[in-house]
């Protein structure tokens, strides 16, 4: 809100920078190391993603270590979600569960959307549930409610499954990267009888490209 920059730098230095405005040095947190409040070495870059929620917080992505850590705008470690915890161990071929973050466009933000490139798949966590309770970490699965996705590059599938964002209308925007490049959009119908989110591919499947060529 007053034009400060937070910047995931996780491939150099494990830790969060923020600049103001005037791109003016602020502050910082973080550090290389497995416990609360830092980011994984092992596996690229941690933090992975950076993403300030409408209730003032930051929710960074630590990739390797399969899971979603929020800090306040001081670096004061709130809570540390779990997502698919053991994707990330060493030496298994993967990265970790915990790619990119993103919220549905309603002002509560009751869903929070997880990209796990790891296992290919978008989780849809109500990101209050995830939150609540008194101890730092949640337990694992605390709050989520459903995911979709699975490998390979058909639609509705994923390669390299790598962010996700939304529109105001909560279509959600898949992109994959190395043996993916591609963008899938999955439209969001209601659920009978629950308010999950079931998300499905958006138009004819036949016309999703493999490749996209970039913009020149």
């Amino acid at each position: 809100t007053n034009g400060d920059v937070y910047i995931a730098d996780g491939y150099g230095n494990h830790r969060v920078a923020v600049f103001d405005a005037k791109g003016m040095f602020l502050r910082q947190w973080g550090s290389a190391g497995t416990g609360p409040g830092q980011f994984g070495v092992a596996g690229g870059g941690h933090p992975h993603c950076i993403v300030l929620g409408n209730d003032g917080l930051v929710y960074t992505c630590d990739r390797g270590q399969d899971r979603i850590q929020v800090f306040d705008k001081s670096g004061n470690l709130v809570k540390i979600i779990p997502v698919i915890p053991g994707t990330g161990t060493p030496g298994i071929g993967t990265a970790g569960s915990a790619w990119d973050v993103e919220f549905s466009p309603d002002r509560r933000q009751e869903l929070m959307f997880n990209a796990d490139g790891g296992n290919e798949v978008v989780w849809t966590f109500n990101r209050l549930a995830a939150l609540a309770g008194g101890a730092l970490e949640a337990a694992p699965g605390q709050g989520i409610l459903a995911g979709f996705g699975r490998p390979g590059h058909n639609a509705g599938e994923f390669t390299f499954l790598h962010t996700v964002a939304a529109d105001s209308k909560g279509n959600l925007y898949i992109a994959e990267t190395v043996g993916g490049r591609r963008i899938q959009k999955f439209v969001p119908r209601r659920g009978k009888g629950n308010d999950l989110h079931v998300f499905t591919p958006a138009g004819n499947p036949q016309q999703l490209l493999p490749h996209y060529d970039p913009v020149k």
